[in-house]
């Protein structure tokens, strides 16, 4: 019985979400709106999961980024990231 229960713990951790460096990997269902990462201008890492944010308007928008630092810098300014990446293009860093 409780071989049963290490195999299963053991089987559910290795499906887990997770890659191998720890960050959170890019669901399959989850498709990011852009190509260019609004942050860097940079092309989307598709195997990085995408941030969701809201544009000025109040759509929300699945930001694809780069690499893992990006999505701090869209979590502070969502808006100015999720507008720009409906452009498909980098932030140009003018306050809207």
């Amino acid at each position: 019985m409780r071989f049963a229960i290490i195999a299963v713990l053991a089987l559910g951790l290795g499906a887990s979400s997770y890659a191998e460096d720890g960050s959170t990997a890019a669901p399959k269902d989850v498709k990011a709106i852009n190509t260019i990462c609004p942050v860097s201008g940079e092309k989307v890492d598709s195997s990085i999961a995408p941030v969701e944010a809201k544009t000025t308007d109040g759509k929300t928008v699945e930001i694809g980024v780069c690499c893992a630092n990006c999505p701090a810098a869209i979590k502070k300014h969502p808006e100015w990231y999720a507008d720009a990446a409906v452009e498909n293009k980098k932030y140009d860093g003018k306050d809207k």
